[in-house]
């Protein structure tokens, strides 16, 4: 009976094993997508200041006027960059807190 309980108990380990694996498998292709977005929505972000830029600079003739847009796109652009930049930490403090709770199972 001993024997019998031994087997159970590895094959438990085993499917609890295979469980992590798929976890870590999925959570890694997740990440991967995640990052693949993000870098997507970055470089279509620059795309659309560097064609605002060009549109201003090429449509708009008074000097003023075109000084404060120019600005305006620099802050947005700086605006972008920092939650950019506090999306990132948040992510990958969240993928290791992840990481954490799942190395003490």
């Amino acid at each position: 009976m001993d024997q019998e309980n031994s087997w159970r108990d590895i094959s438990e380990d085993i499917k609890n094993l295979g469980k992590k694996i798929q976890t870590n498998t999925n959570k890694d292709n997740i990440v991967d997508d995640l990052q693949s977005s993000l870098k997507a929505t970055i470089e279509s972000s620059n795309e659309i200041m560097k064609s605002l830029s060009e549109l201003i600079e090429s449509s708009i003739k008074d000097q003023e006027i075109k000084d404060d847009a120019r600005n305006l796109i620099t802050q947005i652009s700086d605006e972008l960059r920092e939650t950019i930049k506090r999306t990132k930490i948040k992510i990958s403090d969240t993928i290791n807190l992840k990481d954490f709770s799942l190395e003490e199972e």
